[in-house]
């Protein structure tokens, strides 16, 4: 009877509840605190995604499911959720946050909110500003995407928080209706870079813009194309010039190989402005998530040089021209003459090569058989050793070398991923000698004046991941990732080369290698690397720096590896990165970065710059 009793009771009080709120809406949809111990709350999806009626996380998980993998949306969309797990907070160093969203604490539908910006689409700048907690709830703005097809979160670049806790500040942002510009009547380059130079550093437009140019330079590889199905590319006005980076096709559609867009094609692309600075170098790009809306095929772009047939035998009497020298690939002490035509930016070759005096590197110059080559395939580069060579030819310092001609001595041998020259021990520019000519010269004086080896003074090395995504560095899983997690090392724009297996909640175990290109080290070397971690084990005993003189770095034999011990790790207290230091040993070596993880314990660490001397 007792029992009757108090259900009857309880019915009572279900139905009064239900009947008094009824016809009382929840304002921006229904958010769901149930106590724990609790039945598993169904949630429905509601909002349609507006400032006025955001989407629950069950709605914008549906929007996102007509999503293709990895497409993102074309309009902003406003969800509303309670914060469930705080992966980064705000911080004044990057002004972003990473967070989980979800319709109840309990972690009811999942969505990730990733390296947004402040409330008022700004930068966190101050400490005394409110944070984010667990249990917040929260409005957020920006693009929405299916990540590798199974992490539904923010695009990065262009998301930001509305309010915390009902919580906004500043000024109200541009509603994602406006736009600069219209697709019929396109903002120029020119009127893009006024935009682009009134932001902050690293920041981006809160309203996507409509810019018209014509294609340049398309800095993509071939083969990378079908692999990536974006491609970088730069636009011109006639008087200034844009990246466009990782740029989609007509209408947000995948590029799927070369010739889909070609020098001197006229587009119309559509996407947020941003200020990149790295090192102080600044480049105004539309920002990742564009894409062209319109598109005018033209006649291709100047024409090209003709190629010429290589030419000569590696002496000082016959030097090999630079198609003579490609083909070659690789062989010591030769003679190589050809004209200065540009430089190279970063660590990738085929979007860093550029055909222009005004160069931000001292390390390298490009050389070609015609001094008005802009094809990087038809071209070489050389690395610049510290000491004369490097201070009487790079381009920083001597403009006036542009398209001269030259004549060097080294060793062909990769470099950027191409061939290239190295250990470069003599040079003739106009009249000047620069170096030690070799005694007689020829390819059958290996290595010259520094026998073959790498002046341990010269930089073997030199990597910029967040300017430059991974390169030619290649990632090895030695234990096959388990379901549910699709990778571990993955390159990020704003923090270099970045490892983690927690997904979604959940840690993974995993033995996941990033190893760089072979390097030269004749007499041994130093490794200078910046990097930061946060929750990995006591000691950081699950992340490794490992060397090997044997292994070919595309699969791994870890009983070829050594560790060695860098100076220090990181505190793990902080997103700070620090700079550390350790010794390589002598010989053809590859170094790797290795993570480790485990169900209990799964580090996040960010590789931003490695430098090898």
């Amino acid at each position: 009877m007792k029992k009757l009793f108090n259900y009857l009771i309880a019915t009572a009080l279900m139905a009064f509840t239900f009947t008094s709120c009824e016809d009382v809406p929840s304002p921006f949809g229904d958010i769901v605190k149930p106590d724990s111990g609790g039945e598993e709350v169904v949630i429905e999806p509601s909002g349609d995604g507006t400032e006025a009626n955001p989407y629950n996380v069950a709605g914008v998980l549906e929007f996102i499911s007509g999503l293709g993998a990895d497409t993102p949306s074309t309009k902003d969309v406003y969800v509303k959720g309670i914060i469930t797990e705080v992966t980064e907070k705000f911080g004044t160093q990057y002004g972003n946050a990473t967070f989980i969203m979800s319709d109840t604490e309990s972690g009811a539908n999942k969505f990730t909110f990733y390296r947004g910006l402040y409330i008022g689409n700004v930068k966190y700048s101050k400490d005394t500003d409110t944070n984010i907690k667990e249990g917040d709830v929260v409005v957020i703005c920006g693009k929405v995407v299916n990540y590798k097809g199974n992490t539904p979160e923010t695009s990065q670049g262009g998301a930001y928080v509305v309010s915390i806790n009902g919580q906004g500040g500043g000024t109200t942002p541009p509603t994602p209706t406006e736009t600069i510009g219209t697709k019929d009547n396109p903002i120029t380059v020119t009127k893009a870079l006024e935009y682009i130079n009134a932001l902050a550093d690293n920041a981006s437009t809160a309203q996507d813009a409509y810019v018209a140019g014509k294609i340049t330079k398309i800095k993509t590889k071939d083969a990378d194309i079908p692999k990536y199905h974006n491609i970088d590319y730069i636009i011109s006005d006639g008087t200034n010039e844009l990246t466009v980076f990782r740029g989609k096709n007509l209408d947000n559609t995948d590029f799927n190989a070369a010739g889909e867009i070609n020098i001197g094609d006229e587009v119309v692309v559509f996407g947020k402005l941003t200020k990149y600075v790295n090192q102080g170098n600044v480049t105004p790009e539309v920002a990742q998530g564009n894409y062209i809306v319109k598109i005018t095929k033209g006649s291709g772009g100047d024409p090209q040089p003709p190629t010429p047939s290589g030419d000569g035998d590696g002496t000082e009497a016959k030097p090999y021209n630079v198609t003579a020298a490609i083909a070659k690939a690789e062989q010591a002490g030769s003679f190589v003459k050809g004209y200065i035509v540009g430089w190279v930016e970063g660590q990738v070759y085929a979007s860093g090569a550029h055909f222009d005096a005004n160069a931000s590197s001292k390390t390298n110059i490009l050389i070609a058989d015609s001094p008005d080559e802009t094809n990087p395939e038809k071209c070489m580069p050389v690395q610049l050793p510290n000491g004369d060579i490097r201070a009487g030819l790079n381009l920083q310092d001597n403009a006036g070398n542009y398209k001269k001609e030259v004549l060097l001595y080294g060793d062909i041998i990769k470099y950027f991923g191409v061939p290239g020259i190295k250990n470069t021990s003599y040079a003739k520019i106009g009249s000047t000698e620069i170096g030690t000519k070799p005694g007689g010269g020829g390819s059958d004086q290996p290595g010259g004046g520094q026998g073959g080896g790498t002046d341990t003074g010269a930089t073997a090395l030199d990597v910029d991941f967040k300017a430059n995504g991974q390169g030619d560095w290649t990632i090895v899983d030695v234990k096959p990732l388990p379901t549910g997690i699709t990778f571990v090392w993955k390159a990020d724009t704003q923090y270099g080369m970045k490892a983690s297996a927690f997904v979604s909640g959940t840690r993974y175990e995993t033995d996941s290698w990033l190893v760089s290109p072979s390097l030269n080290l004749a007499n041994g070397g130093n490794l200078t690397f910046e990097q930061v971690q946060r929750y990995a084990a006591s000691g950081c005993t699950d992340l490794h720096i490992m060397v090997t003189t044997s292994d070919s770095g595309s699969t791994i034999d870890p009983n070829k590896w050594t560790e060695v011990t860098p100076d220090k790790w990181p505190t793990g207290s902080d997103w700070n990165f620090i700079t550390s230091k350790a010794t390589l040993p002598a010989g053809t070596i590859r170094i790797a970065f290795r993570y480790t993880s485990t169900t209990s314990t799964a580090a996040t660490w960010e590789i931003k710059t490695v430098k090898v001397n």
